[in-house]
């Protein structure tokens, strides 16, 4: 079996870490892939990064990563590949209903892709336009019974973020969005955001409901990944109505 398309524009050290969270529930923190795979934390970083550029991994908080659904099958491809009986169970192809615990009891959420669309690099000094948004949601979901609010926030380490936050109203079952963020970083080398979600409630309070943590390369002039686009995502978790 020859290595899948996908695979073969990875560095290969990122094939190394899709290996090593092959053998776990898929999860990790950048110290544990650094020992899992014996590599150095520059290199370590890198093939990280490669990752979550392509969408294998995201990152649900800070400095932990895990692999999205494409993720865990190039973990089954890479299997096959070398040989191996696939062993790693496939996560199910439905996104699954989300659950939060309550004081008092579970309350099930509407699972809703969040999707940011970005340069693959930005560049010192210019500015980047980031488009958020909200994906349609899968089959057989928890329906929204009404529209739901939510806030969104966005900020990072030696950059500029204009604006800071972004109302975006979740309808049915279409998608939602994309609104604008600009971002400008000062500062050449490594930037981290944090992209926070908040739904409104009927009271008027805000409540975390989820967002995600990324890594972007600054460069000192433009390159050809400075004018490649990606897309980074991770799953929120929304609250049916407005009554929480």
């Amino acid at each position: 079996m020859s290595l899948p398309f996908e695979l073969q524009r990875l560095l290969p050290q990122a094939l190394d870490v899709l290996r090593y969270l092959g053998t776990g529930d898929g999860g990790a923190t950048t110290e544990q892939i650094m020992q899992g795979t014996g590599l150095s934390e520059r290199t370590s970083l890198k093939a990280i990064r490669n990752l979550v550029t392509r969408y294998f991994l995201e990152m649900p908080e800070q400095g932990h990563y895990r692999l999205t659904e494409t993720g865990w099958q190039a973990v089954q491809d890479l299997r096959a590949y070398d040989g191996e009986t696939p062993q790693v169970p496939a996560p199910p192809t439905e996104i699954p209903d989300v659950w939060v615990e309550s004081s008092a009891e579970q309350t099930l959420r509407h699972a809703r892709r969040l999707s940011v669309f970005l340069p693959s690099e930005f560049v010192i000094g210019s500015t980047a336009i980031l488009r958020v948004g909200f994906d349609a949601p899968s089959d057989n979901q928890t329906p929204l019974i009404q529209t739901g609010r939510v806030i969104l926030r966005l900020n990072g380490v030696y950059c500029d973020v204009d604006p800071s936050e972004r109302p975006l109203e979740v309808v049915g079952s279409t998608p939602a969005g994309p609104v604008r963020f600009r971002v400008t970083p000062y500062r050449e080398g490594v930037v981290r955001l944090k992209l926070e979600v908040f739904q409104l409630g009927a009271g008027q309070e805000l409540l975390p409901v989820g967002g995600m943590y990324f890594d972007q390369n600054v460069a000192s002039f433009p390159t050809p990944l400075s004018a490649e686009l990606q897309t980074l995502g991770a799953l929120v978790g929304l609250f049916p109505g407005d009554d929480f």
